[in-house]
């Protein structure tokens, strides 16, 4: 489970840290800079989930160890140069997901299925990356019926695990793709459909008031 503390505060975010839960999300890299500053000396593992700007990558790498956002070929370039400016070793530098944008959705980020395995091809190339796996997220169906919403998860969810066990296993740390999929309405869908990564915010912290 991926700890997402974007609407906690550090306090929280550090006692979720004692309880043993070491995984820490956040979208923005301000937020992130400021928790990490905060909660050093617990040493959780952090990730960035929000989308990454090229110009934001510098902050953002000395921030977060993996990130779930990568949605393209420049952005993956970007993060390696910067990365080896660094001083990342080569296979040691950040670990990252590559959005792939599975509902077809116009206002989502990610790689369609067609372009996917270009990019995951240039990733495979590059030295300073851990290419990790796939991220993907469910459709927004505004108005839909729960049960018709958890299948369209479903469904999404299973279309990313089907591209990913189609492409070249040897690109991916640990020799084969992990997945980051689901969040709190849909983490159930994305755990029956592989998922290695669920990142959950409202469901864990739904009712505490002390947000950041």
């Amino acid at each position: 489970m991926l700890a997402v503390t974007k609407k906690v505060s550090v306090d929280i975010a550090a006692a979720l840290v004692r309880l043993g839960q070491k995984s820490l999300g956040e979208n923005r890299a301000p937020e992130l800079a400021r928790k990490v500053e905060a909660l050093d000396g617990l040493d959780p593992h952090w990730h960035f989930i929000g989308t990454l700007q090229r110009n934001k990558v510098r902050r953002v790498i000395q921030s977060a160890q993996t990130l779930h956002s990568i949605d393209s070929v420049a952005l993956l370039e970007t993060i390696d140069r910067i990365a080896s400016e660094l001083d990342a070793r080569p296979g040691h530098g950040p670990g990252l997901y590559v959005q792939v944008n599975v509902s077809d959705e116009s206002e989502k980020h990610g790689f369609s299925a067609s372009d996917l395995p270009k990019a995951v091809e240039v990733a495979h190339g590059l030295k300073h990356i851990k290419l990790l796996g796939l991220m993907g997220m469910g459709p927004r169906l505004t108005g839909a019926r729960d049960a018709e919403r958890r299948s369209a998860a479903l469904a999404s969810f299973e279309r990313l695990k089907h591209l990913g066990d189609g492409l070249d296993a040897s690109a991916f740390e640990g020799g084969a793709p992990r997945y980051s999929m689901g969040m709190s309405g849909d983490l159930e869908e994305a755990v029956l459909a592989g998922s290695h990564v669920v990142r959950v915010g409202t469901a864990l912290f739904e009712g505490i008031e002390d947000a950041s």
